[in-house]
C-alpha cells in the first residue's frame, strides 16, 4: 500500500512498473534531502563567516552593536545546534533510503548499490557535518564569549575608585 497525498493505491511488488515507480519516488526523496543538506553545509559557514567579518572589520559597527553580541552568539549557537540535530535526522533518513534503494536495486540497476564509499574509509557526508557544525557553533560561542569578556571588563571597572567612575560616567559600563 502506498499513500501519496490523500490518495491510496495498491502497489504490486511483482509488477516491474510498480517497483520502478516506487524506486523513482525513493530517488527523488533521497536527492531532495541530499540537496538540502549540501546547501545547508555550504551556506551555514558562509553566512556565519560573513557576519563575523562584517562585525569585526567595521569597528564603528562593532562598537555600536556590541550590546547585541552576547544574545546574538547565544541565538546563533542554538539555531546552529538545532540545524545540527536536523542534519543528524537527515543522515539517518538518507541511510534508510539508501538501504531501501539497495533492496529495490535487486531487481533494477541504479545509484544505491554503485554508491561510492567513503574516501580513505573516513571522509563522507557525516564526517563533513561533524567538522562544519562544531566549527560554526564555536564561532557563535566565541561571539558570546567576546561579549562576556567585554561585560566582565565593564564590571571590573565598576569596582574602581568613585572619582574614576565620575570622570567616566558617560561611558556605558558605569551602569554595570
Amino acid at each position: 500500500m502506498c499513500e501519496i497525498g490523500n490518495t491510496r493505491s495498491t502497489l504490486d511488488p511483482t509488477n516491474p512498473g510498480d517497483t520502478k515507480s516506487v524506486y523513482d519516488q525513493l530517488c527523488l526523496s533521497y536527492r531532495a534531502i541530499d540537496e538540502f543538506r549540501s546547501k545547508l553545509l555550504g551556506f551555514l559557514p558562509l553566512a556565519t563567516g560573513t557576519g563575523g567579518v562584517v562585525l569585526f572589520t567595521n569597528n564603528s559597527l562593532f562598537t555600536a552593536q556590541s550590546s547585541f553580541l552576547g544574545p546574538a552568539g547565544v541565538f546563533g549557537f542554538i539555531v546552529t545546534f538545532g540545524l545540527f540535530t536536523y542534519e543528524l535526522y537527515g543522515i539517518r533518513k538518507c541511510h534508510a533510503l539508501i538501504v531501501a534503494g539497495k533492496q529495490l536495486e535487486g531487481v533494477l540497476s541504479g545509484q544505491f548499490k554503485e554508491r561510492p564509499q567513503a574516501l580513505a574509509r573516513l571522509v563522507n557526508e557525516p564526517f563533513a557535518a561533524a567538522i562544519i557544525y562544531p566549527a560554526v557553533m564555536a564561532a557563535w560561542a566565541y561571539l558570546r564569549r567576546t561579549d562576556s569578556r567585554r561585560l566582565g571588563a565593564r564590571c571590573h571597572l565598576h569596582r574602581m575608585r568613585p572619582q574614576v567612575l565620575l570622570q567616566s560616567s558617560s561611558l556605558p559600563w558605569a551602569f554595570c
